[in-house]
């Protein structure tokens, strides 16, 4: 359903640049809030079920599901920004204990950093279809500004179980494998 309501609200933005044109890129730089979010959603790897996590030492990482952590909470505010002019719609990933915080896009293949947001387009990330998996649809957080998709990576010992650290992957996993189920995310509420 909230696939449909994301399609949607693309269509939406689409049609409004085309009857209306969009502003220019020059004018509409920041980002611009367009519904403030009031549900919260776990994100679920479909390789170990790892899910999206923000440790106590404010970084992110892929952990364990531990039932009512608020630390795998989040909320996504949708946002609108401009990438070499082109208007690139997609969310800022929020902590929902934490909510001035966003994900943000350190460089591809870098690991991910938890900041202040401030309405940057590395603070924007796309919802992007992967594939179907039992029954589910599985999606790739894909950063507006770098390409690079959200992923985890290397193992830590940062957070309360084994979990892993979360970069920006520039890498195209071939579909199926092992390596791409670890950019793929299944949102839940």
């Amino acid at each position: 359903m909230r696939l449909i309501f994301r399609s949607l609200a693309v269509l939406a933005l689409a049609t409004a640049a085309i009857v209306g044109g969009l502003a220019s890129p020059a004018a509409a730089a920041p980002a611009s809030a367009q519904a403030t979010a009031a549900v919260t959603y776990t994100q679920t790897t479909l390789n170990l079920g790892l899910r999206l996590t923000h440790s106590t030492a404010g970084t992110i990482i892929a952990s364990k599901p531990a039932a009512g952590d608020v630390r795998q909470r989040w909320v996504e505010p949708s946002r609108t920004v401009y990438v070499h002019g082109v208007a690139k719609f997609g969310y800022e990933l929020r902590p929902t204990n934490n909510n001035t915080y966003c994900i943000t896009d350190q460089g591809l293949n870098q690991r991910v950093a938890l900041t202040a947001c401030g309405g940057l387009p590395t603070q924007v990330w796309q919802w992007v279809f992967g594939r179907s998996f039992n029954g589910k649809s599985y999606m790739f957080w894909v950063n507006a500004q770098t390409g690079g998709k959200l992923m985890f990576d290397a193992f830590t010992g940062e957070g309360t179980y084994p979990s892993f650290t979360v970069i920006s992957s520039s890498t195209n996993y071939t579909s199926g494998t092992a390596g791409e189920a670890c950019q793929l995310w299944f949102e839940s509420q």
